[in-house]
């Protein structure tokens, strides 16, 4: 072997070690890797994976649907970050990103992306189909609300809802009606309208629909749609797109009479309001909560981004920017720490 012969694999030897040394170091004493692990999510404010327990897999499964159904989303966090602790402790920070960390962030499910079976959960279903109740309702709020959800979710045929009133589009339009929506000669008060501001969406003209409850109202070219919300409770409304992705929201109050404009402000302060610690259906609290949202310190910043991204990102993708959530987390606890005793 010649004397370059030599040299050469001298120069390939060492190369060859200083990599394993250097990937050893970085690996097994820094710990500097990224690990992906399921983190808790929030169904009602954020597009989850689903996960349903199996018997015929052998998991020891309760038979209940709700106990055997749970919702994650992805995490990325690296290794060194991560403290030494359980992530079933309630006080572990492992599968949390703080605000600002490199190398953190969240993935949320994506029916477009989604595969291998993966199904994703819709905030908008899930908080119609699971309503959160105010612990401090009294009982006849509680039937007076359980009497407005079973009469609007009942339609007949030929566009007639419920009590016999007729919208204009031949379908049955409302989907909540109380004893405040009937006139004295047992009539229905008329149909509300109310606007979409289209160019601040990602939702097309034509191509949308206003998600109430379980009823998709169609909007014109000219973002216009008629509903009827309900005249005694807040709820939270969604505008969706053919696809059924989420493009912008808004909270109705009864003392909106109907008139509810779905845009970017109205996205950024729903979005807030949904928070599990702020969210509320009695009409006068959520009217004080959505105040406390619009005066916390850091809305103006969270609205200008939301402004910014809405005509070219829809909320369910939004979501899933750490970006947003924590603008989201910030405000929320700006308005939680107000609303503590």
């Amino acid at each position: 072997m010649d004397k370059k012969s030599k040299i050469f694999f001298i120069v390939f030897f060492l190369l060859i070690t200083s990599s394993v040394l250097v990937t050893y170091y970085r690996f097994m004493v820094q710990h500097d890797y990224i690990i992906q692990a399921e983190a808790d999510c929030d169904p009602y404010t954020e597009s989850c994976f689903v996960y349903v327990c199996d018997p015929e897999a052998g998991e020891e499964c309760t038979g209940d649907p709700v106990e055997d159904t749970s919702y994650y989303k992805l995490i990325d966090r690296n290794a060194k970050n991560i403290p030494s602790c359980d992530p079933a402790d309630e006080t572990c920070t492992a599968l949390v990103c703080p605000e600002g960390e490199a190398d953190c962030s969240y993935t949320l499910c994506d029916p477009a992306t989604a595969n291998d079976g993966e199904v994703c959960n819709d905030p908008v279903v899930y908080t119609a189909e699971n309503p959160l109740e105010e612990e401090e309702a009294t009982d006849e709020e509680e039937v007076t609300g359980e009497e407005d959800t079973a009469m609007g979710d009942e339609t007949a045929t030929d566009g007639e809802t419920t009590d016999g009133s007729v919208s204009d589009s031949g379908t049955a339009t409302g989907d909540e009606t109380s004893a405040d929506s009937v006139t004295s000669d047992g009539g229905t008060a008329p149909t509300r309208n109310a606007l979409v501001l289209l160019n601040e969406t990602s939702c097309s003209a034509g191509k949308a629909f206003v998600f109430v409850t379980t009823v998709k109202v169609p909007v014109d070219t000219d973002g216009n749609y008629e509903t009827r919300f309900s005249s005694t409770k807040a709820q939270v409304i969604s505008l969706i797109d053919a696809t059924g992705q989420v493009c912008a929201k808004s909270v109705s109050l009864p003392i909106d009479a109907g008139k509810v404009y779905i845009n970017a402000k109205s996205t950024a302060v729903a979005s807030v309001f949904q928070a599990k610690d702020i969210f509320t259906t009695t009409p006068k609290e959520a009217q004080l909560r959505l105040t406390m949202i619009e005066a916390s310190p850091s809305f103006p910043t969270f609205l200008a981004y939301v402004t910014a991204k809405l005509p070219t990102t829809n909320v369910t993708t939004l979501t899933a920017d750490p970006e947003f959530q924590n603008l989201v987390k910030k405000c929320t606890e700006e308005v939680t720490s107000k609303l503590l005793p």
